[in-house]
């Protein structure tokens, strides 16, 4: 049985959205329909199947890294979050009164 393509995250903070694949799956499938394809008579050559698998291995990290730099350019920083008009979402520290 395959694992599915994605979950769904139940928790509040993940908001019921989709996890994306994997992207270390990414070279297993292709690998998986390049040997498809090979077996239902495309002509396939050596150097043409290395060549794909090396621009998809070329290809997994540069499409991690952009993913990364999307993903944190959408999340609201812990330090000091704020809304997009720039206001801030912590509340403001009330001054203590002395114990009397």
């Amino acid at each position: 049985m395959l694992p599915p393509m994605s979950r769904t995250d139940p928790s509040p903070a993940g908001g019921g959205r989709p996890e994306p694949i994997l992207l270390g799956q990414v070279g297993t499938i292709v690998t998986a329909v390049l040997g498809l394809l090979v077996a239902f008579g495309v002509p396939l050559t050596d150097d043409q199947r290395d060549t794909v698998l090396a621009l998809v291995g070329a290809l997994v990290p540069v499409a991690a890294m952009l993913g990364a730099w999307w993903s944190r350019s959408r999340v609201t920083p812990l330090s000091d979050p704020r809304d997009a008009s720039g206001r801030s979402l912590m509340p403001r520290p009330t001054p203590r009164r002395p114990m009397s």
